[in-house]
């Protein structure tokens, strides 16, 4: 297993390994800045779509199951990018939790709005 190096992003420091040439960042939450609202914000436009096209029974296990996959194609995509064409980003897993965490939001915020005054 590859032994862990700080890390920083401008005056930050993150624990990191190294997988082929991605940087993975398997500790969430070393860091609280403005990077984790704007992960949460980027999924939630996802989170109104899947409400919009699916059923209104959808239980929140199948939510949660979507949400998660939206955030693990996120990193899985990020990881294979960097070992395909050495893209230069990081792997978090604080991001996998916030981008799930932005589709849950936009999905049940999106179920309480009276969609009829859209025409949907």
């Amino acid at each position: 297993m590859p032994a862990l190096f700080p890390l920083s992003f401008s005056h930050f420091h993150y624990q990191y390994t190294t997988i082929g040439r991605a940087i993975v960042i398997l500790k969430p939450y070393q860091v609280l800045d403005s990077q984790q609202f704007f992960n949460v914000l980027i999924t939630f436009p996802a989170g109104v779509y899947f409400a919009l096209f699916s059923k209104k029974t959808t239980s929140w296990k199948v939510v949660f199951g979507v949400a998660l996959g939206i955030g693990l194609m996120n990193e899985s995509g990020q990881f294979l990018l960097d070992q395909i064409v050495g893209l230069g980003r990081s792997v978090a897993g604080d991001d996998l939790i916030n981008n799930a965490f932005g589709c849950l939001i936009g999905f049940f915020i999106s179920i309480k709005l009276p969609l009829s005054k859209f025409n949907l």
